[in-house]
């Protein structure tokens, strides 16, 4: 399953935190039983990072979001791909849901 981490540098983050996090990422490792798809960085003035990774299990969700909590201010949360999602919403609508 994907999902996406959206988060924001908690409010009172310092330069220096923020550079411990810069270099706190570099050595980080995702947990095991994930996968990264994509990583953007936002400019300096928004410090904002968005995630979007596989994971089976959400054991795994939860571990990401451990290892970054001190940190940011995010949210995780499952997505499709456009494929995906149309087949989800074709299943829905069928049921007569949406």
């Amino acid at each position: 399953m994907l999902y996406v981490f959206v988060g924001n540098h908690l409010a009172g983050t310092t330069e220096a935190e923020r550079a411990a996090a810069l270099t706190r990422r570099e050595q980080w490792q995702w947990p095991e039983g994930s996968q990264p798809v994509a990583e953007f960085w936002s400019s300096a003035s928004a410090s904002l990072v968005c995630s979007l990774f596989e994971a089976n299990d959400t054991a795994v969700v939860f571990q990401f979001a451990a290892d970054w909590n001190d940190v940011f201010d995010g949210v995780v949360v499952p997505v499709a791909t456009p494929e995906q999602g149309r087949k989800i919403g074709f299943a829905i609508a069928a049921r007569g849901g949406g």
